[in-house]
């Protein structure tokens, strides 16, 4: 199943939990009125039946006021987790792990996870660590997956070897790219408002039999005791409710963790430490019920496990990722896992496994934004072009070997001195400066002159060393500094985050022109540090409503995939074909103006599109970029770029390599 596919599977999910939930509420509306009759007319003179009750004002007046006390139980936590989850990971008693941390194991999370951000092309995850679980567990959570959050158990950071949490890690990613993480957080939400009835049920009953001294405190006693009963029940749908929507992703997400590390023993050596291991994965948060369904395992215990456990058994778990992988396990003795794969924990990959793609050097074939970069030579693949163009149109939304082998490949080739700057939130902005200055035209004396003004002498100092340093490395660092330094960077304040941005603005504006390389830079460095968008005011299912956005950017990727004018025409006519456009209209000749106002007006607009109409638009930019049979550094970024505005993570094209 495809990455757009299981969005739009994701969307159907949220309509089954609405379903269920509606199921749950009248079987509780129901149960309430029977405790209200029961604990009012039995054994009293008064003469109602049931029959009757359900007709009288009061029954309406109950069963309205229920569902007032769910709806309130709802939206309060809903209000409490409006950010997200770095709401979550607070209220499971997490602690944030700053990127410039010294720790050790630390360290070694942080990195995993920005290789894993880096194959998969999302943002570098927040990571919270909960320090008070010795338990092995983590979660992901986040209402997309560039604003998602990462936590990690304390007892997995510890026990676990670079290759099993790789793994854990690895599963955790899947949710992120499967579109699990938007569902869980309001799954949190909308069963809180069930459970809140048990909680009223529980105070009425310790309020009433503190003082039995009157036949109503015995009244009050029996109706709190009934509600407690009702809270049961409404815990019994939620967890059924959570296990109907889970059990089966976590069969995915295993078998994404093995094809993301090619490494069976990584994500098996971590469930084998859970299943027979001293520690388990209990989590102690008294919030652990209600975040069950986000973890890597089970967080608490379950009676009919079989029918309520929000994860299959471990051994189940072990035998889907490899029949025999139990045994292997065992024989290991559990502790001993394959840390021999690769240099740093990450299987191996065979050279014919990585796609051979890419080249070097910018392109300047597009005539309204102006091209910070001369033309240079770029190296033709070795293989066809229908086969490049089903690879990285395969690859959106997922990680193969290659990519989370080349990953960590870039990763650890970026420059010591680059990796302190990018992870230090104090000079981590030296960088995204030093990105704007390669790819301007010029800037000379008017751009150290505005940098001391806005940062100051010695960070403009600190910032021409580093853009110095940029100058003599690849093209193919710049989004993975970029991703990391964002990360970084998200700590500020308001205030902060927004003078970079408006520092970043200013610099641009310098030479009047403003590039296409510099338009990635700060359309990411907007999207991740601004003031978070509102959601879309609705969702687009139809083409006819983004006509003007599809004209825009494909007429920008046909001018970049070459450089004569009919070739561009005749691409630009296939493409809008395709989305049952008239074509004739549009003449390259004299285009709408594709500046930086129209293309970011344009990007907003499709990244409303539905999912499955959002996979046309992005192969057809596939198609224009795999033309030539060549991926220059601006298109493989600039494809990178829509592919955020549409949140669909693009992991890095791979290199060229011969066969």
């Amino acid at each position: 199943m495809s990455f757009y596919e299981n969005q739009a599977k994701a969307r159907r999910k949220t309509a089954l939990l609405v379903f269920y939930f509606i199921c749950a509420v009248a079987l509780i509306v129901s149960a309430v009125n029977l405790v209200i009759y029961f604990s009012l007319f039995s054994g009293t003179n008064v003469n109602l039946s049931l029959t009757e009750w359900i007709s009288h004002p009061f029954c309406f007046f109950t069963s309205l006021i229920t569902l007032m006390i769910i709806a309130c139980g709802s939206l309060f936590r809903a209000f409490q987790l409006q950010d997200g989850g770095a709401s979550i990971a607070l209220m499971a008693g997490g602690r944030h792990i700053s990127f410039d941390t010294t720790d050790p194991h630390e360290k070694k999370l942080l990195n995993i996870a920005e290789e894993m951000a880096i194959a998969s092309g999302t943002r570098v995850p927040q990571i919270y660590l909960l320090e008070d679980e010795q338990s092995i567990n983590a979660f992901v959570a986040g209402l997309t997956p560039n604003t998602a959050i990462l936590a990690v158990t304390k007892g997995a950071m510890v026990q676990l070897s670079r290759d099993e949490l790789q793994g854990v890690i690895g599963h955790e990613f899947s949710h992120l790219l499967n579109g699990d993480t938007r569902i869980n957080v309001k799954l949190i939400s909308i069963l809180a408002g069930i459970l809140f009835i048990g909680q009223i049920g529980e105070y009425l009953l310790r309020s009433t039999t503190r003082s039995r001294r009157s036949k109503e405190g015995n009244y009050g006693a029996l109706l709190g005791l009934g509600l407690m009963a009702i809270g049961y029940i409404g815990l019994f749908f939620g967890r059924l409710i959570k296990a109907a929507i889970s059990r089966q992703r976590e069969f995915l997400a295993d078998a994404s963790a093995v094809q993301f590390t090619r490494n069976p023993y990584g994500i098996g050596g971590a469930l084998y430490k859970i299943g027979y291991g001293t520690q388990g994965s209990l989590i102690q948060n008294r919030h652990a019920e209600e975040m069950s369904h986000l973890c890597f395992s089970e967080t608490l215990k379950v009676n009919f496990a079989s029918l309520l456990t929000t994860h299959p058994p471990i051994d189940e778990r072990l035998r889907a990722i490899e029949p025999s992988l139990k045994t292997r396990m065992r024989s290991r003795q559990q502790d001993i896992a394959p840390e021999n794969t690769s240099q740093h924990g990450v299987a191996s990959v065979s050279p014919q496994e990585n796609v051979p793609l890419g080249g070097s050097g910018f392109s300047n074939a597009q005539p309204e934004f102006s091209s910070a970069q001369p033309p240079s030579e770029s190296t033709p693949t070795a293989i066809p072009p229908e086969t490049l163009q089903a690879t990285v149109k395969a690859s959106i939304g997922t990680v193969t070997p290659g990519q989370a082998a080349y990953a960590q490949e870039l990763h650890q080739g970026i420059p010591d001195t680059l990796q302190l700057i990018a992870h230090d939130p104090l000079r981590a902005d030296d960088i995204i400066y030093s990105l704007i200055l390669s790819a301007m035209k010029s800037h000379g004396k008017e751009a150290s002159t505005l940098l001391k003004e806005r940062i100051g002498i010695k960070r403009t100092e600190s910032t021409l060393a580093c853009y110095s340093e940029l100058l003599s490395q690849p093209a193919n660092i710049r989004l993975p500094l970029l991703d990391t330094v964002t990360a970084t960077l998200e700590v500020l304040n308001t205030e902060q985050k927004e003078h970079i941005i408006t520092t970043t603005k200013a610099l641009i504006d310098i030479d009047g022109a403003f590039t296409l390389n510099e338009f990635v830079i700060f359309f990411l460095v907007e999207k991740y540090l601004g003031p978070s968008a509102p959601q879309p005011n609705q969702t687009i299912n139809t083409y006819r409503k983004a006509e003007k956005a599809l004209v825009t950017v494909f007429t920008l990727f046909v001018k970049l995939a070459s450089a004569d004018k009919q070739e561009q025409q005749r691409l630009l006519t296939e493409c809008l074909s395709s989305f049952s456009i008239d074509s004739s209209q549009v003449q390259l000749n004299a285009p709408p103006t594709v500046s930086a106002r129209t293309l970011s007006d344009a990007l907003k607009t499709l990244g409303r599109l539905s999912p499955l109409l959002k996979q046309p638009v992005i192969e057809c930019c596939v198609d224009c970029v795999i033309h030539d049979n060549i991926v220059k550094p601006l298109e493989a970024e600039l494809l990178r770029a829509i592919c955020e505005a549409l949140d669909c993570p693009m992991p890095p094209i791979l290199p060229a390599a011969p066969l």
